[in-house]
């Protein structure tokens, strides 16, 4: 998976951008940060995926929760 997530407060926007595989078989994965914008920019890290199944629910990834814990220098 690839994606950015964005930070705002008022009229200020930063950015973190991720890079990975999320394995949906296992309970945690890793994904690579792959820098960012504004206060982010250049920053590097890993993000642990935490995957949380549905009680007494069949679905096939489409409604699956997920944590991030991210960890990051910039």
């Amino acid at each position: 998976m690839a994606f950015t997530t964005m930070f705002q407060s008022g009229s200020y926007t930063d950015s973190l951008g991720f890079f990975g595989v999320h394995r949906t078989s296992v309970s945690k994965s890793h994904l690579a940060v792959m820098g960012g914008t504004k206060n982010y920019v250049n920053a590097k890290g890993f993000a642990l995926v935490k995957t949380f199944p549905a009680s007494n629910q069949q679905t096939n990834g489409a409604e699956t929760l997920l944590q991030f814990t991210v960890y990051v220098t910039y």
